[in-house]
């Protein structure tokens, strides 16, 4: 589950619907996982932060790269959105599914086939 600011701050605030959320996510044995500019899109001060700063390093944190700067700027120009925190948080999982159709796509190639009108 990707989880983004709003789940962050509801955490941090202590309230029931976030803990639901995340409770729900781990029975489920789903991975929590949020991006780095979402995390720094709400902390402040760590010293009254105590339950986010708790909560983070159950997460996994992804950090924003080189690579997911021209990818964040087409998501936002395709979807006509203005927010590069919340593009993000896709990003991630976008580049690595682009990098696997292009692997599987050469593969394809390799092996004299061709992949079917509109992907896999």
């Amino acid at each position: 589950m990707i989880l983004d600011a709003t789940v962050l701050i509801a955490v941090d605030r202590d309230e029931p619907g976030a803990k639901d959320l995340i409770e729900a996510a781990r029975m489920e044995g789903e991975p929590l996982r949020t991006t780095a500019p979402a995390v720094a899109q709400v902390w402040r001060d760590g010293s009254r932060q105590a339950r986010l700063s708790r909560f983070l390093p159950t997460l996994d944190v992804r950090p924003f790269t080189a690579e997911h700067i021209s990818l964040v700027g087409t998501l936002l120009r395709h979807s006509g959105a203005s927010d590069a925190v919340d593009a993000h948080l896709v990003a991630p999982k976008l580049a690595r599914n682009h990098r696997r159709s292009r692997s599987l796509a050469t593969g394809c190639r390799h092996q004299g086939t061709r992949r079917a009108p509109g992907g896999i």
